[in-house]
């Protein structure tokens, strides 16, 4: 495997919710520990959960949550949900959802994927206001480019499904079909669309 093949395999690894291993800087050029120094950056600062773990700790959140009467909502992406993206521009558009995400979620958020396709973001302390302004944020961001690889905004698009934990929820289970009613609703949207779900 190269080098680049090992920096793409970083970044699909972090876009599907596995923790990749740090990339080594070992006899690289300076362009090459550029970007492999960027990737380290985005895996430490992320702190990416995979699928399993993801719903084992947002589980845990929901159920703190309940106990101390406490907010959450729930976020669902989908990436390019169209299809209309080759691998290497879907990767791209990855990435830089990806780094969008690192830069605006807080060290209490997780961030992971769940079984299927969706990216999952889990927000304690969190009303839905409150998540779909985040939602509309990274949006936003990506849209002006202002968040992510330039010019991804003319790339791909972005759903996001959006869903608080109720009274009436037993559990993560409730709050992640509403989130996933939610997304379905958005991915039917033009570009990057949110659907909050109550």
């Amino acid at each position: 495997m190269t080098h680049r093949d090992a920096i793409l395999q970083a970044l699909d690894d972090l876009a599907s919710g596995r923790i990749p291993a740090q990339l080594p800087l070992e006899a690289l050029d300076e362009g090459e520990q550029a970007l492999t120094l960027h990737v380290n950056k985005v895996i430490a600062s992320l702190g990416a959960f995979d699928r399993y773990h993801f719903l084992d700790a947002a589980a845990n959140e929901v159920a703190r949550a309940r106990r101390h009467r406490r907010r959450f909502s729930l976020m669902l992406m989908d990436v390019d949900p169209d299809g209309r993206l080759d691998d290497d521009r879907r990767l791209q558009a990855m990435h830089a959802v990806v780094q969008a995400c690192a830069s605006l979620l807080r060290t209490t958020d997780l961030f992971g994927r769940i079984p299927g396709e969706a990216l999952a973001i889990a927000l304690p302390e969190t009303t839905a206001e409150s998540a779909a302004t985040l939602a509309g944020r990274l949006r936003d961001g990506l849209a002006d480019g202002a968040l992510g690889a330039p010019h991804a905004h003319n790339a791909f698009s972005l759903s996001i499904g959006v869903a608080e934990m109720s009274l009436d929820d037993e559990g993560l289970d409730d709050i992640l079909r509403r989130a996933d009613e939610a997304l379905q609703e958005a991915r039917k949207g033009e570009g990057h669309h949110v659907v909050v779900r109550a």
